[in-house]
């Protein structure tokens, strides 16, 4: 059982901290939406779920899970998000750096 996601992004663009707000926004919205799709519409991540920063990078958040979620779908949700956050990058025409990855 898994419990939370760390996803890091780091800016190769130098947008602008304005463009900044705008993507984070867009992010978080992508990243909701891999979470009901992958997990709570699959009867899981009951109790809810809490976003934390982390500072050390352009935008990065680690999602917590406040039940642990089954490895599998924990797994599901990491490609979900790297897939959507991918292609958005790509059609968006911004240059990112991804890191999704099982936080604990």
């Amino acid at each position: 059982m898994k419990q939370g996601i760390h996803i890091r992004i780091k800016d190769r663009t130098g947008l602008t901290e304005r463009e900044k707000n705008i993507l984070h926004i867009g992010i978080l919205n992508t990243i909701v939406l891999a979470g009901f799709v992958e997990v709570v519409s699959k009867g899981e991540g009951e109790g809810g779920t809490a976003f934390n920063p982390i500072d050390d990078c352009f935008i990065g958040f680690t999602m917590i899970y406040q039940k642990p979620i089954p490895d599998e779908m924990a797994e599901a949700l990491v490609e979900s998000i790297t897939r959507r956050l991918t292609t958005f990058f790509s059609m968006s025409e911004i240059e990112m750096d991804l890191e999704v990855r099982l936080a604990y």
